[in-house]
């Protein structure tokens, strides 16, 4: 595989990741902050809806970087011939 499509691919999937990882940890969050008796309360001023779009924002990054790493090392394994942790 070449160097350029590796990285293209990469890209791709980090983009995925970026999107996908937030999501996934909204819901999350979405699902621990409701089982939580303090969200909603009128002493609560609007904690946990920021707590909400801080792991939006928090997890973008993350998850891009996550997923580039995954197919580079995928990749490397490939390239090497290792066999994969089981």
């Amino acid at each position: 595989m070449s160097v350029l499509r590796l990285l293209g691919r990469a890209i791709v999937w980090a983009f995925i990741g970026a999107i996908a990882t937030p999501f996934l940890g909204g819901l999350v969050m979405l699902v621990v902050t409701s089982f939580d008796s303090k969200c909603g309360t009128p002493g609560d001023s609007g904690g946990c809806e920021m707590g909400l779009a801080v792991i939006f924002l928090a997890l973008v990054p993350i998850g891009a970087i996550i997923f580039f790493l995954a197919v580079i090392l995928r990749a490397l394994f490939r390239t090497l011939e290792l066999k994969l942790p089981e």
